[in-house]
């Protein structure tokens, strides 16, 4: 996907390429992405206390410590996957955001990377299902904009390639391990990247999640 190559032009064209604009579009992503975490939470009912533990954790794991400045589509990807998920969400409980921001949100998911397309593209898909009739318009629109973003991803990609062969030949080579390696390695990165104290926590939180009853936000709810 190309915007991690636009902004990175951009960066570097206006400092003359120093190391730390260069780095700038992967910095600025992990803090806008903490902030756009901060406000999903938030719009989620949690108080300030369990938002600020909440970032304190994931904010000094070995994954953002160690990846968080990488200039790689997942790390630029992460905020507009965060911004396209809230979109979802609010369009699932009939509030969705106007009209151009859905279709913003779904376009830049899939410049960014194949990471916060699949995000957009799952959250738009249950949006489908939102119970409210403005959240099903509003999924429908968060996906038009996430399809025009794949076709001009696909269409930078045939230009930059000559062909649009080569996501093929990346797909198999990434496909080309079997089951059992795939779960070792997994298994390896979720060790050195999050350690188990992180798992535990996350583990913990999903399981409150699914099992305390629904806090609605006092700001949110009519």
């Amino acid at each position: 996907p190309p915007l991690l190559a636009w902004t990175t032009a951009v960066t570097g064209g206006l400092t003359d390429e120093r190391p730390v604009a260069l780095r700038a579009p992967a910095l600025l992503a992990s803090l806008v992405a903490r902030l756009l975490l901060a406000a999903l939470l938030r719009d989620a009912g949690f108080g300030l206390g369990e938002i600020a533990g909440g970032l304190a954790v994931a904010g000094t794991s070995a994954m953002f410590l160690t990846y968080g400045a990488m200039l790689d589509t997942p790390v630029l990807s992460l905020p507009f996957g965060l911004a396209a998920i809230g979109a979802a969400k609010r369009a699932w409980q009939g509030r969705p955001p106007p009209a151009p921001v859905l279709v913003i949100a779904g376009l830049l998911a899939a410049l960014a990377g194949w990471q916060s397309l699949l995000a957009v593209v799952v959250g738009a898909a249950l949006t489908l299902c939102s119970p409210s009739t403005d959240g099903r318009r509003a999924g429908r629109i968060l996906g038009a904009g996430a399809a025009a973003g794949l076709a001009i991803t696909l269409a930078w990609i045939a230009w930059v390639k000559g062909t649009l062969l080569a996501l093929g030949d990346q797909a198999a080579y990434r496909a080309g391990i079997d089951t059992a390696q795939w779960l070792d390695r997994q298994q390896t990165h979720a060790g050195d990247l999050y350690g188990p104290v992180l798992l535990v926590v996350a583990a913990v939180g999903l399981v409150l999640a699914v099992a305390l009853p629904h806090r609605p936000n006092p700001a949110t709810s009519d």
